[in-house]
């Protein structure tokens, strides 16, 4: 009997330990994950405090096809300079680089 009870007791103790450990292990885990979460709300928040590329040419490229509605061939130069842009800031925003699409469309 006294050696059964100290069994018990013995798997008690083991049981909390690995309790303890879980808990342990739990809390460093949530940590990471809201480290993470942290991240992912910042890079999502920064995505959308970027400037959208390619104003210009998009808006002289409209403005050129709402001036010549009878001959939108008038506005190639420009709808080609805003597929130039939209291209460049397609490739900047593939690689992940910051540098100014102004320097490459150039």
């Amino acid at each position: 009997m006294i050696n059964h009870s100290k069994m018990l007791q013995r798997a008690l103790q083991r049981s909390d330990y690995i309790n303890d450990m879980l808990l342990i292990r739990e809390q460093e885990e949530m940590s990471k994950i809201e480290g993470m979460a942290e991240d992912l709300i910042m890079r999502e928040q920064s995505i959308h405090r970027k400037a959208r590329p390619c104003l210009e040419e998009s808006a002289a490229c409209l403005q050129c096809y709402m001036d010549n509605p009878n001959d939108p061939t008038l506005c190639g130069d420009l709808a080609n300079s805003y597929l130039k842009c939209a291209q460049a800031a397609s490739d900047l925003s593939v690689r992940g680089d910051e540098t100014s699409r102004i320097e490459t469309i150039q």
